[in-house]
């Protein structure tokens, strides 16, 4: 029997191959060039959160006064613990695909017709004959002139964890999410950072709303924040990057991180052999449920485009390893409704359409914001500049919008409510702990029903 390939081993690829193996006893291969996990676990969601553990936890000590370490004690240290987090769930996901049956193998893939052929070191390894195929490739990092990766001076998030300390001054170019993470983190533990951004805001995807808000909290921890700005010229020094900006302004500092995007693991990979088209940026062109123009080939995950979140990848995973193995299956994952939650500090989260997306869909849409006293968690927290941002169009909330403490948990509850369709009765009815972030949800419903408690 021709087994079923999967080209990917990150969220998206080794999820899928996992569920394939375990629902019935198809033969799965899984192939992955690098490490099991992909950018998720290696590079991005696992490391970048256990250095805001830390970032956290010394923010909240500077509250009360304690003095925070400094940078050079703690920086090899944190960067340590990230990278033991990392080593940790590798090996539980090398674990679990090896707990399934899917057989693992090692190598750069090709795809040729109806056959994948596997490379290592330039030599080929193994040629599968595949009935179904996933193509689970991701992402790599993209950079423009003048700013050539070279992962010790200017780095991608890839370099930025393998460092053996981190840098007391960095450049960091892009304000999406990896950037105001990243910079979020350093400012709290105590670098220099610069955020160079080409909009006229940080977060330009995102609701303006939940720009504003963040972009006084980053100031707040010490970012300087460029915005409207390119990076013209760049000189290397022995241990260190000056930076001539588009305003003219020069800033020196020991490191730079370009996260100006991501492009497709496309390229060289094949499959156009297996009439699967690409789209003008090189993203696997896909159907709701992930299938491509070839009814024996799907894509998962960040190759078949935006937006780049593990959550997505795990969703359009189920969906495809339920149709691979000739089960039924009507769900699709809505990109509409895919959440964002951000490790900065405060945490954000977006759900939704944004009011400017809102007002064009819908016409005239209502807006609530939450105030400050009706988030007693808020308070208890110590963060009075808080954002809670809902969207109402055509009787019905199509968008939360939250910067604050606990909001990458709040998440959850906010894309229920907006996928679930939930009925704001029945929702307002839900017993909810207090004194908990997820409470005000309920504030909210009771508002939209004109019921307003802790709101004047």
């Amino acid at each position: 029997m021709k087994p079923i390939v999967v080209i990917g081993g990150g969220v998206g690829g080794y999820t899928t191959a996992v569920r394939i193996a375990r629902a019935n006893s198809h033969r799965v291969v899984l192939i992955e060039r690098r490490r099991l996990g992909g950018e998720c676990a290696n590079y991005g969601c696992v490391p970048t959160k256990t250095m805001y553990v830390y970032s956290h936890a010394i923010n909240k000590a500077r509250k009360i006064g304690v003095a925070p370490p400094k940078l050079s004690d703690i920086g090899s240290r944190i960067l340590a613990e990230a990278r033991r987090a990392v080593e940790m769930v590798v090996k539980g996901i090398e674990s679990l695909v090896q707990d399934a049956g899917v057989e693992l193998v090692e190598g750069e893939a090709r795809v040729k017709n109806s056959r994948v052929v596997v490379y290592r070191n330039g030599s080929k390894v193994a040629e599968y004959e595949y009935s179904k195929l996933i193509v689970a490739t991701g992402t790599e990092p993209r950079t423009v002139p003048p700013l050539e990766i070279d992962e010790r001076l200017i780095m991608s998030n890839r370099g930025f964890f393998q460092q053996d300390e981190l840098p007391s001054s960095i450049a960091i170019v892009g304000a999406g999410a990896i950037g105001t993470e990243i910079a979020s983190i350093l400012a709290s533990l105590g670098a220099e950072v610069h955020l160079i951004e080409l909009m006229d805001r940080i977060l330009p995807t995102m609701d303006r709303d939940v720009s504003r808000v963040l972009a006084w909290h980053l100031r707040r921890l010490g970012v300087k924040i460029h915005t409207s700005t390119t990076v013209t010229k760049v000189s290397r020094g022995s241990d260190g990057v000056e930076l001539t900006l588009s305003s003219g302004e020069r800033i020196s500092v020991e490191r730079v991180l370009v996260a100006i995007g991501r492009v497709p693991n496309t390229k060289d990979l094949g499959l156009e052999t297996a009439k699967v088209e690409l789209d003008e940026k090189g993203f696997v062109r896909v159907s709701e449920v992930c299938q491509t123009s070839n009814s024996h080939v799907y894509a998962v995950g960040d190759v078949n485009g935006p937006p780049f979140l593990a959550h997505k990848a795990l969703l359009e995973g189920r969906i495809v390893a339920t149709l691979a193995t000739h089960r039924h299956c009507e769900k699709s994952v809505d990109r509409s409704v895919i959440p964002t939650a951000l490790f900065t500090e405060p945490e954000v989260c977006s759900v939704g359409l944004t009011e400017e997306q809102a007002k064009s869909e819908y016409g005239a849409v209502d807006v609530v914001r939450v105030p400050i006293g009706a988030w007693s968690r808020a308070i208890v927290e110590g963060e009075t500049r808080v954002l809670f941002k809902v969207i109402v169009g055509d009787g019905k909330i199509v968008g939360m919008h939250i910067v604050g403490p606990g909001a990458t948990e709040v998440c959850a509850c906010a894309t229920a409510l907006i996928y679930g369709s939930l009925d704001p009765e029945e929702g307002s009815w839900t017993p909810v702990p207090h004194l908990t972030y997820s409470e005000v949800i309920r504030e909210v419903l009771e508002d939209f029903l004109g019921e307003p408690l802790h709101m004047i």
